[in-house]
């Protein structure tokens, strides 16, 4: 995408979500076009302060966004159970201060 029209996209897009404030989240998309124009740009050695300016973000911002690992939504870790999954009926369930502390209640596999 030509930067003109790629700023002109993130300024159009900040625009339609209103005012903005100190600690407003910008939604992904938006951070991703911002990322995307920041890398092409420094490429041809354009200061990221330039770039940030040229976003109407600060520069800090542009480069927080820029380390963050691109979002591929939520990340689960494989868990395995040990000992019983549901207690059986009239089986007592152990409070939080009744487990073993030797003993893990949940391990990671991998």
């Amino acid at each position: 995408m030509d930067g003109d029209v790629l700023v002109a996209a993130f300024r159009l897009g900040t625009q339609r979500l209103g005012p903005w404030g100190h600690g407003t989240r910008y939604p992904a998309a938006l951070r991703e076009k911002a990322v995307e124009y920041l890398r092409a740009r420094r490429g041809t050695g354009v200061p990221v302060s330039m770039i940030a300016s040229e976003l109407g973000v600060g520069s800090g911002t542009l480069l927080r966004w820029a380390s963050e690992p691109a979002s591929s939504g939520p990340t689960f870790v494989p868990v395995k159970m040990v000992g019983s999954q549901t207690p059986l009926r009239g089986e007592p369930v152990p409070l939080p201060h009744e487990v073993a502390h030797d003993q893990p209640v949940v391990t990671r596999l991998g």
